[in-house]
């Protein structure tokens, strides 16, 4: 939705009277920076306020929204809800196999993500539109992307699925970006687009919640978030680069970029689905039990998703 909002934006601030100094002035372009990043400053700044670091510390919940809340969390993870961020819990984030699948899949997918948002308007310029044309015929593509994500994002947890979703949908962007590549047909290649958002903005918060879904305890999954993220989105540097100028108005160099991200995405969702039945596989025959002996219920908590009784989501 930020993308979808951010073209009808771009279009009103281009569109501002040029102002500032004579030597720095501000208009059609540098409107969109200054304006979007000084909310972007602010929304950042404020978020130590406006966000929890607890559930059981929002202002949002009730006292038995808390509470439950709370409860979930020792009951589903077995770990308590108002534990600190240890070297113990670094370690085990760190060393989780499942992190390094869920991080190369959300660097390829930034690739793709970082790439369509600033590239999108470029590349419907260069089938013809005015720019302006352009960030408008920009907008449906989020909006369908946006509500494909929201709706896999419901039916994956429902489901307890994320891999599947997550290699099902690399087809789409395969598809747009095979099509983008080859294809010359203005509506065709129009169309291409709509299949790499869906394909890859899905991907963004699968991953991730993949990521969290398989690391056990709020500290745990505190380091694994950051450490997913940190990683992913280093895939934003290789985007910058990946739609020159000198390439358009095809951008072999950048679709064929993209195209390669996705059929890595599909490599590592393939993997990590495998990994994670064929440990649960593993455990569910008593093959991690030895774990458990000679430990206290403590130490026994602080295991988290090695625990003999935790189960990945595949």
């Amino acid at each position: 939705m930020a993308g979808a909002f951010g073209g009808l934006l771009a279009t009103g601030l281009a569109r501002i009277p040029r102002w500032g100094t004579e030597s720095t002035p501000i208009h059609t372009w540098r409107n969109i920076f200054f304006f979007e990043g000084l909310i972007t400053i602010f929304v950042g700044l404020s978020a130590p306020w406006i966000m929890p670091s607890k559930p059981n510390t929002s202002t949002r919940l009730t006292e038995r929204e808390r509470y439950i809340a709370a409860e979930r969390l020792r009951i589903e993870h077995k770990a308590d809800p108002n534990e600190n961020v240890t070297k113990h819990h670094i370690k085990m984030a760190i060393f989780n196999i499942n992190n390094y699948v869920c991080a190369g899949i959300f660097f390829c997918i930034n690739i793709t993500v970082q790439g369509l948002s600033v590239f999108i308007p470029s590349i419907l310029n260069d089938l013809g539109w005015t720019a302006t044309k352009a960030q408008l015929y920009s907008v449906p593509v989020y909006v369908s992307a946006s509500a494909i994500a929201i709706l896999i994002a419901f039916i994956s947890d429902k489901t307890r699925l994320r891999g599947a979703y997550l290699a099902g949908f690399t087809f789409l962007g395969i598809t747009g970006f095979s099509l983008l590549r080859w294809n010359t047909n203005e509506n065709i290649r129009y169309m291409a687009v709509y299949f790499c958002a869906v394909g890859a903005f899905p991907g963004g918060p699968a991953c991730l919640s993949w990521g969290l879904n398989n690391s056990a305890g709020p500290a745990v999954r505190a380091v694994t978030s950051a450490w997913i993220v940190t990683l992913g989105t280093a895939g934003g540097i290789v985007a910058t680069w990946a739609y020159l100028v000198k390439d358009g108005p095809e951008y072999p160099i950048g679709h064929s970029i993209n195209l390669g991200a996705q059929c890595v995405v599909l490599g590592l969702a393939l993997f990590g689905i495998g990994y994670c039945v064929w440990e649960n596989r593993v455990r569910a025959r008593g093959g991690r039990d030895h774990r458990l002996q000679g430990l206290s219920e403590q130490e026994k908590t602080d295991l988290g998703h090695h625990h003999p009784e935790f189960r990945y989501m595949p």
